[in-house]
């Protein structure tokens, strides 16, 4: 860990006043490269931007940058537009739908069009049987998964179309999980927000949800391909818009029923030292020990595993992942054998349930 790089990250987040003697002699090429491995291209640059000339980056870094920072805040107002759209056309045939992550978390940061943005995912209500004989009746070959489906592009966007929200490899965890999402699911399907520049609503997670469910998403890519800075990052402006103590002691006692204590103290650990999170905004007590391995993963995989160097297949198929997936899990294996233990043999099963559907 570079931890000038993370003194500016922590710059970047803050209100502090610029003052370019605290970053002369910066590898600047270097910090980019390492905004760009994170996906968090656009809200470093929101740093750079409060930088006087004294900062000394060189023109050709800032421009690419600047060139870069521009692209994301396009992409951006294209995802919005296109996720009201499609959202729309769901409404219209019949579906409620809750948008996870994506556009919705972008509305958590100060500036929402500095988030790297990715693809849209969206919760249909609904059976798994229904949404795929929804689907397939537009796309018919869409490739699909245990928790969701490929609907075709829009403009260029990938959209998956959620069953549920994430799933546990343990069949005992996952059965709680889908319960919370089936208890919870109402009242997200009801929560609606204006997407910047938009003029119709969609529906999205409420803080509440968002603080069991995000942590899931964080929990299971990390023993799949990997996690990075910026699904942590959400993590963060989620947890800066602020809780009181009774809603605290909630989401930590689903957590805790979720089998995901431990877990969520190693992230609280991660929170502290990429952004520097108050304790006040903690869920629970930091895990110095177990943060430290979770710390050390986001700092190999990069963005959902893309710059994972260690234990890549030669493959992207199927197989290919499943092989990543299991040459990374003995790694993690003595600090949370529940889920990595479980892994290995939801990879068994899946392929033939999926026949089912095929």
């Amino acid at each position: 860990m570079n931890s000038t790089y993370i003194s500016f990250l922590h710059f970047c987040l803050s209100d502090a006043p610029a003052n370019d003697d605290d970053w002369k002699g910066m590898d600047w090429q270097g910090l980019h490269d390492f905004a760009a491995k994170q996906a968090i291209t656009g809200v470093v640059f929101r740093g750079v931007e409060r930088l006087g000339k004294g900062a000394g980056i060189a023109k050709e870094v800032l421009f690419n940058w600047f060139a870069e920072s521009e692209q994301i805040k396009q992409r951006n107002t294209l995802l919005n537009t296109v996720t009201t759209a499609v959202t729309k056309r769901f409404a219209n045939d019949g579906f409620r739908f809750c948008i996870l992550k994506g556009q919705g978390n972008a509305m958590m940061y100060p500036d929402p069009a500095t988030r790297n943005p990715g693809d849209i995912d969206v919760w249909l209500e609904g059976s798994r049987k229904d949404i795929l004989s929804y689907v397939r009746s537009v796309s018919p070959d869409a490739p699909f998964q245990y928790h969701h489906v490929d609907y075709p592009p829009v403009k260029g966007v990938g959209i998956e179309v959620h069953f549920m929200p994430s799933f546990f490899s343990n069949p005992l965890q996952n059965r709680k999980m889908q319960a919370f999402f089936k208890e919870q699911a109402d009242e997200q399907f009801r929560h609606f927000v204006q997407l910047p520049g938009c003029t119709g609503q969609v529906a999205v997670p409420t803080d509440a949800f968002n603080r069991v469910y995000q942590m899931t998403h964080i929990m299971r890519h990390l023993f799949d391909e990997g996690i990075g800075i910026r699904q942590l990052m959400d993590y963060y402006f989620l947890l800066k818009r602020g809780f009181t103590e009774e809603e605290r002691q909630r989401t930590v006692k689903t957590l805790e029923h979720l089998g995901m204590t431990k877990f969520t103290s190693a992230v609280m650990y991660v929170l502290q030292q990429l952004f520097g999170m108050e304790d006040r905004l903690l869920l629970v007590k930091p895990d110095k020990h177990l943060g430290e391995v979770v710390l050390e993963e986001v700092f190999h995989t990069g963005n959902f595993g893309r710059q994972e160097d260690r234990f890549v297949a030669d493959s992207n198929t199927g197989m290919g992942f499943a092989k990543t997936v299991m040459r990374r899990l003995p790694h993690l294996m003595r600090y949370f054998p529940v889920e990595t233990l479980s892994r290995p043999l939801f990879l068994a099963w899946y392929p033939l349930w999926k026949k089912r559907y095929e």
